[in-house]
């Protein structure tokens, strides 16, 4: 492993917000919020500005994927929720939230293929994992539990494992959130010449 970050989830991508979406099977719209939403049907948040927003439904349960500026939130709403469906709507957040991180992967596999990579996007219990190079033997591993992602980088030498890994960090949190990293030999390796062909910077 060439390095390990940990960050707080935010959504930043309103292209992979939309596929996620529509991944899911929901049919959703762009509209402007005036008042405020509850979260899971039992706390308040107001709104004092008219806030711009993409918001979808499925069986009585509302997105509501509010504009924040540098990312959106996500907020579920039911009228009158009872508690297994406060526990549902947790469940669907976390749905969400697994289909958007897979749209951000398939994001980085198509550039790279692109480019002429061998790239595979697998499905792990924990997440989603990017393999690509002779015989997919480098990898990009995400998990994500409790708001927080963890991305591991395997068998990239050098400093080329940044600039792979950023477009991702960058579609899964916005500018403000900290990164924690720890960095491993291989980082400090000669640099892998090959990794230098991916420009994946205009995802």
């Amino acid at each position: 492993m060439s390095h390990c970050t940990k960050f707080d989830f935010q959504y930043t991508s309103r292209k992979c917000i939309i596929r996620a979406f529509q991944n899911l099977g929901l049919n959703w719209r762009d509209e402007t919020l005036y008042n405020g939403v509850k979260v899971f049907g039992l706390i308040f948040i107001p709104i004092k500005n008219p806030t711009p927003a993409i918001i979808a439904s499925r069986s009585g349960f509302y997105y509501f994927m509010i504009n924040r500026g540098l990312y959106y939130e996500l907020l579920i709403d039911k009228h009158n929720m009872s508690v297994d469906e406060q526990e549902e709507a947790k469940q669907i957040a976390d749905e969400f939230q697994k289909a958007y991180i897979k749209e951000a992967a398939k994001e980085v596999v198509q550039k790279m293929n692109a480019q002429g990579q061998q790239t595979l996007l697998t499905e792990t219990d924990s997440g989603y994992e990017i393999k690509f190079g002779l015989l997919y033997g480098k990898s990009i591993l995400l998990k994500f539990s409790n708001g927080r992602v963890i991305e591991e980088v395997q068998g990239v030498k050098g400093e080329s494992c940044v600039s792979l890994t950023e477009v991702l960090e960058n579609m899964l949190s916005s500018p403000d959130v900290s990164l924690s990293t720890e960095w491993t030999d291989e980082y400090y390796e000669t640099e892998d010449e090959t990794i230098k062909l991916y420009n994946l910077q205009d995802v």
